[in-house]
């Protein structure tokens, strides 16, 4: 049984949920987070850009620039808690960890019409691994990662560093009541 429970308020504010289990409980929460309608105005207001440049390029420079002026930052989980939230509860907090900020992302990507995965795995440096979750998908220039804790955008293959267990898909033509 999947254990996840509600630590936010329902979906018209930022909503948060603790994942007890790992890979059915990260790939539900997932699908149940990623939310376009929490991001599209948003997106829409802060890319004035050509239609010519690519969504994953658009949402790695706002994630750049954000983490740059303070409206992002990383935020840990409490000690208690795999804490998940929403696009609207991320950027109520002004921030969470890999995993939100990849939610984030990624709710952006399918606000541009785009078919992103959130990718959970690790992240390793030298000998030393870490859990970690990120973007990947496929657009007219190609494959992609975008690094969601730092809005770095790699195209081609996914660098060594990054190790998956997990990609889930969200469904796009999900609606939020």
């Amino acid at each position: 049984m999947v254990t996840i429970s509600s630590l936010g308020c329902d979906g018209t504010c930022g909503t948060c949920l603790c994942v007890r289990e790992k890979n059915e409980g990260r790939r539900r929460a997932v699908l149940t987070l990623v939310r376009p309608d929490q991001v599209r105005r948003l997106f829409r207001s802060k890319f004035p850009w050509e239609p010519v440049t690519p969504a994953p390029a658009m949402v790695a420079s706002w994630l750049r620039r954000s983490f740059a002026n303070g409206t992002l930052r990383y935020i840990p989980d409490p000690p208690d808690c795999d804490r998940w939230c929403s696009p609207a509860a991320t950027l109520e907090l002004g921030g969470g960890d890999c995993d939100d900020l990849a939610i984030l992302g990624a709710s952006m990507l399918v606000a541009a019409g785009e078919l992103p995965a959130v990718v959970i795995g690790r992240h390793c440096a030298g000998l030393t691994c870490a859990g970690h979750a990120w973007i990947e998908g496929r657009d007219a220039r190609g494959g992609y990662l975008l690094e969601p804790t730092t809005g770095e955008l790699h195209r081609g293959r996914r660098p060594l560093a990054y190790k998956a267990d997990l990609a889930v898909i969200p469904n796009p033509l999900r609606r939020v009541a």
